[in-house]
């Protein structure tokens, strides 16, 4: 029970005796000890959680931690209340941290976020924070509860596959113009020579060894036609276009090679793009063409597409679109998947990123970006002061 006493005082304020109240609290307190036990048994389970737990108010300050997240930063609680936690995140993280936190706190929405934090002997470590906000059971905001995890190790695989990758692809580059230069400096040459050769016996032959003469003719067609497939090949390979003149042209000469090979129209189109362009971003950009007009030739069977090549404020950009068969990019798609695997690798070497839109029988839209940073321009000519050219 809960007693109030109150003193009872007549007109002239004299105390004329005293009013007892007495109230029936077994509810609350019954409510109180509940409560108490809720939340016992809330830390318990939360210091005994293999992760880092915090949570936070309505004011956006935070008034726990776990002690997993104590024993992490090797800081007290005291230390960490409030905005305290916040000293232990990296310098560079700080301000995106936060951006996220209030952003998400103000719409009452789960983040999910990656940053360093200091742990207790001065490393710093990833990790990946989960927020979400709490509400009581009459949908009252309360505040959010988070938990994180260290991902230094996984983040360490991913960059270590990621470099891998690179040098991959570097590798292969390398191979490929290695092949090349054998295609063009002993294969061509022999082929070269021998037509040469056929030629001349051909001529040295007397007009009336006719059977001769069409068998060295068909001989000497058969040797041109293995000449110009050797010479298709070594451009598919390494285009040495792309090395002496530029981007652009080489891009357009694709353009036209495919066509012409495989009877579709290919429209290019450029738009303020520097002759002097970074040779890792244009062989990039290159290939990248190259896979999906390949695509389009192989999946899509599109009888016209297009390739876009402009700047913008954001960096350089690529689009290749046609109106094929078109894909469900969710979905798992035969043949096309390595691809697409190759060509986000390049552009992410480059610092650059590759998006698709695709609708099935409605065509496919492929984007690769790449940053100002690193499309900047090496040198101040352009192929047109304003606008570009088309094919």
């Amino acid at each position: 029970m809960a007693l109030t006493i109150s003193p009872v005082r007549d007109s002239t304020g004299n105390l004329v005796g005293f009013s007892k109240i007495a109230r029936d609290i077994t509810d609350r307190k019954r409510a109180e000890h509940v409560l108490r036990e809720s939340e016992e048994r809330f830390r318990l389970v939360a210091n005994s959680a293999p992760v880092l737990i915090w949570m936070s108010g309505t004011d956006k300050l935070c008034n726990f931690f776990n002690q997993g997240w104590l024993n992490f930063t090797g800081r007290s609680m005291a230390e960490e209340l409030g905005e305290g936690w916040a000293s232990g995140v990296h310098p560079d993280d700080l301000e995106n941290c936060l951006k996220i936190y209030s952003a998400s706190f103000d719409t009452r929405v789960d983040f999910e976020m990656e940053y360093r934090l200091r742990r207790f002997d001065g490393e710093y470590r990833w990790i990946v924070d989960f927020g979400v906000p709490r509400f009581e059971s009459d949908g009252t905001f309360c505040g959010y509860i988070g938990s994180c995890v260290d991902i230094t190790e996984r983040k360490s695989s991913k960059e270590s596959l990621q470099n891998l990758t690179g040098r991959l692809i570097h590798a292969q580059e390398e191979e490929r113009a290695r092949i090349v230069r054998e295609l063009h400096d002993d294969f061509s040459q022999s082929l070269a020579l021998q037509c040469n050769d056929l030629e001349q016996l051909q001529k040295r032959l007397p007009e009336k060894e006719v059977g001769e003469r069409a068998r060295l003719l068909k001989m000497l067609e058969r040797s041109k036609a293995m000449c110009a497939d050797i010479r298709s090949l070594s451009h598919e390979l390494h285009s040495s276009k792309l090395e002496f003149v530029g981007l652009v042209p080489a891009v357009s000469g694709l353009c036209e090679e495919i066509g012409e090979q495989y009877k579709i129209e290919v429209r290019f189109t450029e738009r303020g793009i520097p002759r002097n362009f970074p040779k890792d971003v244009a062989l990039c950009l290159f290939r990248v063409t190259q896979e999906a007009l390949g695509n389009v030739v192989k999946h899509s069977h599109a009888k016209k597409a297009r390739v876009e090549l402009s700047t913008n404020a954001n960096g350089v950009s690529l689009r290749v679109t046609d109106e094929g068969k078109g894909f469900d990019p969710d979905g798992v798609h035969p043949g096309a998947g390595i691809g697409l695997v190759g060509m986000t690798e390049r552009l992410r070497l480059v610092g650059g990123r590759l998006s698709i839109r695709s609708e099935l029988m409605r065509g496919t839209e492929l984007l690769a970006e790449v940053p100002l940073s690193a499309s900047a321009n090496e040198g101040p000519a352009r192929t047109l002061a304003a606008g570009g050219t088309e094919s």
